[in-house]
């Protein structure tokens, strides 16, 4: 299942994924849990999959520099750089992240996926989401996303901040987001709290609360 002289903890060749009621395969490097990507390094890959809930955390925890995970990213040898180089390189420009199942996330208090604030200890910002997230007609559900009253100056969504960086797209696009309650103080929206540029929401449909 592996090809000869490469990590065998890095590539997967050809992982089963299941979609819907459709199977198909797709060749495919796994990141974590979950997560994967079709080329064998960041600046290679094109897209990124997402095919179980623990994979769309890693997703997030990869944006916005939580629970090691860009640590992890950068010591499999993923990406050639120091974990500011690459929040600095406008992580996902010209890149499509598809969720390929479904996400249930229980009710339980989430951060937005893209930062307008620093996590602890970060002395760099671009904690952001620059390329396209492709939902595949699948859904979120359960989604709870609450600023915190303290700072009050986080942009809040299911993505707190999404950047268009040149010609490159960015957005969300073809997802569904049911039993949503997002709140915040200042930016709030139920799938994007801030834009930086020409990024586009399409064939996005949220049933839920989104108040300020």
């Amino acid at each position: 299942n592996y090809v000869e002289g490469v990590e065998k903890s890095r590539l997967e060749l050809r992982p089963t994924i299941y979609y819907k009621a459709r199977k198909f395969e797709l060749p495919a490097v796994k990141v974590a849990d979950g997560f994967y990507q079709n080329g064998e390094t960041y600046a290679a890959s094109t897209e990124f999959y997402i095919t179980s809930k623990d994979g769309f955390h890693a997703f997030r925890d990869l944006i916005n520099n939580d629970n090691g995970v860009i640590e992890d990213y950068i010591a499999k040898g993923f990406f050639s750089g120091t974990v500011p180089n690459f929040y600095q390189s406008n992580p996902f420009t010209g890149k499509t992240v598809k969720l390929l199942c479904d996400v249930d996330e229980g009710d339980v208090a989430v951060k937005p996926i893209g930062m307008t604030t620093k996590s602890p200890g970060v002395t760099y910002d671009k904690q952001y989401f620059y390329g396209i997230f492709d939902g595949c007609n699948n859904k979120i559900s359960n989604l709870c996303v609450i600023d915190d009253p303290a700072t009050a100056d986080h942009h809040v969504g299911l993505f707190g901040y999404v950047v268009r960086d040149g010609d490159a797209d960015a957005g969300v696009r073809d997802l569904t987001v049911e039993n949503a309650f997002v709140s915040g103080y200042n930016y709030v929206g139920g799938f994007i709290g801030g834009i930086g540029g020409a990024v586009s929401v399409s064939n996005c449909h949220l049933i839920g609360f989104v108040t300020l």
